[in-house]
């Protein structure tokens, strides 16, 4: 340590300052105390950021895997969703299927009763209209003729309308 307190004391001289070794010696102990205790300063703070960015990457984990649990919960209940809405499909499809075909049946069913039992055509029915409306207009009944009996009607003629 004495070569240091000699050259602290040349250093000193070179700039014009008059040191004598004890001063030297406190003036570099100093110097050497604030060089460790910044270094040890120095070297605590990386240790806490270091322990920091450990415990934030180890949240930030754990955070992504909870969201991931939670998008595969979800992504299972809507296969599962997915899987009873094909069912309800093909269940709606399937009596579509049978209502469409019943439906079918109750059509030709009509059909064939309808000509076993009325076999009258569109002629035979244009022609009774015809008549109908021939027999109408020789009495003068419900084809027109006379004055109409709804109510509003009758409450306008009272009144002079």
């Amino acid at each position: 340590m004495s070569w240091i307190v000699a050259i602290v004391v040349r250093l000193a001289g070179l700039a014009g300052i008059t040191l004598s070794p004890f001063a030297a010696g406190a003036l570099f102990a100093g110097a050497l105390a604030i060089v460790i205790g910044g270094a040890g300063l120095a070297g605590g703070l990386e240790l806490y950021n270091a322990g920091y960015r450990a415990a934030d990457s180890a949240w930030r984990a754990k955070n992504l895997q909870a969201r991931i649990d939670a998008l595969e919960v979800d992504q299972d209940a809507a296969r599962r969703a997915l899987a009873d809405a094909r069912l309800k499909v093909a269940a709606i499809e399937k009596q579509s299927a049978e209502d469409k075909q019943g439906t079918a049946d109750y059509v030709e069913d009509l059909k064939k009763r309808f000509q076993a039992a009325c076999a009258i055509t569109d002629d035979d029915l244009r022609g009774l209209r015809a008549q109908a409306g021939a027999d109408r207009r020789a009495t003068g009944v419900a084809a027109g003729a006379g004055q109409s009996h709804a109510a509003g009607w009758r409450a306008s003629a009272r009144k002079g309308r």
